[in-house]
């Protein structure tokens, strides 16, 4: 059986996902928002495992390049390393397809919904503080990010927490001082709501 370390990513977040599951109970919802191929969501059903608890989790992606724009760029490494060189010849549904497969494989994928929607989409499937924790990861331009933190951060219960990635990226870390005042963990920011 393949663990999250056998798929791709660019997590270093662990210990705040680890410390989220360690917190939770059987009625927490979590959204992760931009999983790429799930390597940080098969850690938090690892996390969920370890501890014998189960919970809704959604990850929420539309799994194609719009959401990654740094992988537009034909011959890029990670796409065509982990998808094949014909990703740009017939990409439609490939990273999907990629991330179903990498979910399976680490037995993920019934500890999960995958949701793929856009971002902001999504977001209108939940009430209004209905969420324990919310992970945005998703497009990282200025406007993205601050769209993404004003919808999602409606969607948090008193107690629950809002974070993020790549607070390194100047667009993020903007977006995120303009709107909190946050905790920063490496390269991940989070507030307690």
């Amino acid at each position: 059986m393949k663990t999250f370390k056998d798929v791709p990513g660019f997590c270093n977040f662990y210990d705040l996902y680890a410390h989220m599951v360690s917190q939770a109970t059987t009625q927490s919802h979590f959204v992760e928002v931009g999983a790429l191929y799930g390597h940080s969501a098969a850690f938090m059903v690892d996390c969920m495992k370890l501890r014998q608890i189960r919970f809704q989790f959604d990850v929420i992606d539309v799994w194609d390049e719009t959401g990654v724009p740094e992988l537009k760029t034909p011959g890029d490494r990670m796409l065509t390393e982990v998808i094949g060189p014909d990703y740009y010849e017939n990409r439609q549904d490939k990273l999907y397809i990629k991330f179903l497969q990498y979910m399976m494989e680490t037995d993920s994928l019934d500890w999960m919904t995958p949701i793929r929607l856009p971002s902001l989409t999504a977001c209108q499937l939940y009430a209004d503080k209905s969420l324990d924790f919310v992970f945005i990861d998703s497009c990282h331009d200025y406007e993205a990010v601050k769209a993404d933190i004003q919808a999602w951060s409606k969607k948090i219960r008193p107690g629950g927490v809002l974070a993020g990635h790549d607070y390194d990226w100047p667009t993020v870390r903007k977006a995120v001082d303009e709107l909190l005042k946050p905790t920063i963990a490496r390269t991940s920011w989070y507030v307690n709501v």
